[in-house]
């Protein structure tokens, strides 16, 4: 299984990049792969929330942000395709970020579509994750 994720620019360090991609994560009996794209690789610094999530869904990738208010208001729009996991806490290292992105992966079984996951109901594995995606 492949994990497709693409980091918005508050959020895409090389940092986080290598700690999401050094190891699989096994989800039930498979092995999962975080195959991670940054916004700003892809030219696309500047672009706009918008313009990232369209980017997401186009290639089935969860976005990861900080930015929860813009992009909980772009997905009342109906443009939450690929499903967004944001990081509320920026004083929380890229080391915690990525443990808790592989951690909803577990909890989800690497489905996210359509998901607006906080990243902080992950941080500590296992224990009983919440699954109500009404976290507005």
């Amino acid at each position: 299984m492949i994990i497709r994720v693409l980091l918005d620019e508050d959020s895409g360090s090389k940092d986080l990049v290598v700690a999401l991609t050094a190891s699989p994560v096994e989800i039930g009996a498979q092995a999962a792969l975080f195959d991670v794209a940054r916004v700003v690789d892809l030219g696309l610094g500047g672009a706009g929330d918008r313009v990232f999530l369209a980017r997401a869904g186009e290639e089935g990738r969860l976005l990861v942000t900080r930015n929860r208010g813009d992009f909980f208001k772009l997905t009342q729009e109906g443009l939450n395709v690929a499903g967004i996991c944001f990081a509320t806490r920026p004083h929380k290292s890229d080391y915690v970020v990525a443990h808790s992105i592989r951690n909803a992966a577990i909890a989800f079984q690497g489905r996210f579509a359509g998901l607006f996951i906080d990243l902080t109901h992950y941080e500590a594995y296992p224990h009983t994750f919440p699954v109500d995606n009404d976290e507005a």
